[in-house]
Order: C-alpha cells, then structure tokens, then sequence
C-alpha cells in the first residue's frame, strides 16, 4: 500500500491516508491521458465550477478509460472519501494537485 500525504485545505496540519494501488492507477491514468494534472482537472470538473463532485470524480475516470474491474466503484468512492478529508462533497483543484502529484516531484514519461 502507498501512503501519501494529502494537506487539509486552509489548515497547517497535513493528514496522511493510505490511498493504495487505486490512487497509483488513477495517477498512471492521468498521466497516459493529460499534458499535467491541471488540464485532468479541468476536463473532469464538467460543471466547470472548480469542484469535482462524486459523480464527476467517478464518471471522469470512467470516461478516460477506468474501467470497472480496473478500478471498483467502492475504490474510487473510498479515494473519493481519502482526497476529500474534510468530507466538503468536494475535490478542490489543491485537493487533487496534492493527491496526484508524483512524489518525487517529477511526471513519469
């Protein structure tokens, strides 16, 4: 299992999760099918709001080939649930930079 470190939004505390092989493969998908995290916000954010919710979480992924048996339902709710740690309903776009930003800082090519 990988642990990452995911800050709380306007908090200076940093709460770490264990977001295991479904956030490496969610990672691995943004990576194969974005220019940088940034654009793989934009597109998942259908509401254009700045907010992914559940369903654009989830349909997002789906829609950039995250099949089922790849990536269950209860594991994209429970990296849902890992990302959003003030349980908002909400990713924001620091939410997600943090979530899915290589540890060593760099995009694998």
């Amino acid at each position: 299992t990988r642990a990452t470190t995911l800050g709380a939004a306007g908090a200076g505390s940093r709460v770490t999760v264990q977001l295991g092989e479904a956030a490496t493969r969610v990672r691995d998908l943004l990576e194969d099918n974005f220019d940088d995290l940034y654009d793989a916000f934009t597109e998942l954010d259908a509401g254009g709001n700045g907010r992914l919710t559940r369903g654009e979480f989830k349909d997002g992924l789906r829609g950039v080939g995250a099949t089922v048996q790849q990536l269950p339902d209860a594991a994209v709710e429970e990296l849902f649930d890992a990302i959003d740690t003030e349980s908002r309903g909400f990713i924001s776009l620091k939410d997600f930079l943090v979530a899915f930003q290589p540890s060593d800082g760099k995009r694998k090519r």
